[in-house]
């Protein structure tokens, strides 16, 4: 059908976390007609109990509470799907060898179940601050963690702090690659990454 490809950059500080992603989609055949490329952005405060999409292509955004999310969901029911990944029988193994990935040492961890195979290089050499753990749990509580690519370390016998530097899905769909390219505390955030005067508001940005 076509590829997709994704760099996103993401600044964490003690009540706010921002993104910005740009997306490339290019269709093959009768999908070419789908191409696209898009430049999105979210800010997610918790100062105000806030989360605002931003489409930079369009100059738009919108701005919803953290009530109004739960509200918009309704009766989605997002627990059955991990329900079912819980019930399915896991076989997982941890590497001794070390790796080179982006220049952070890593090991190795392997995850088979029925459905698809991970694979999740990870280093323990950098530990996530604890107000970027706080920041990570408070995003996933409110229902917005499936934009983060993460990996539940402590079900492997990981220390749930380690830092996932790659990742690799494999199914029959196809594969899914993440990258971590650099980890490093900033004296600032750039200013692409907030919400320009000029841009519109309207009721919601679709991704």
């Amino acid at each position: 059908m076509g590829s997709m490809s994704s760099n996103t950059q993401t600044y964490i500080t003690n009540f706010e976390e921002f993104t910005r992603t740009n997306l490339s989609f290019k269709g093959k055949g009768i999908a070419r007609l789908m191409s696209r490329n898009m430049v999105n952005g979210t800010i997610v405060s918790f100062k105000d109990s806030t989360l605002i999409n931003i489409d930079h292509k369009k100059r738009k955004f919108s701005k919803k509470t953290f009530i109004e999310i739960e509200e918009n969901r309704g009766e989605e029911n997002n627990n059955e799907d991990s329900e079912n990944e819980n019930n399915q029988e896991v076989d997982f193994f941890v590497s001794d060898s070390i790796y080179n990935i982006n220049n952070f040492l890593c090991k190795k961890l392997t995850i088979n179940n029925p459905k698809q195979t991970t694979e999740v290089w990870f280093t323990e050499d950098l530990i996530k601050p604890e107000y970027v753990k706080k920041i990570n749990e408070q995003v996933s509580n409110i229902g917005l963690g499936w934009r983060n690519v993460s990996v539940n370390f402590e079900k492997y016998n990981i220390i749930n702090e380690a830092i996932m530097v790659k990742l690799i899905n494999k199914n029959e769909d196809g594969n899914f690659i993440y990258e971590l390219i650099s980890y490093q505390e900033i004296d600032k955030i750039p200013n692409s990454h907030f919400l320009p005067n000029n841009y519109k508001k309207v009721d919601r940005i679709t991704f």
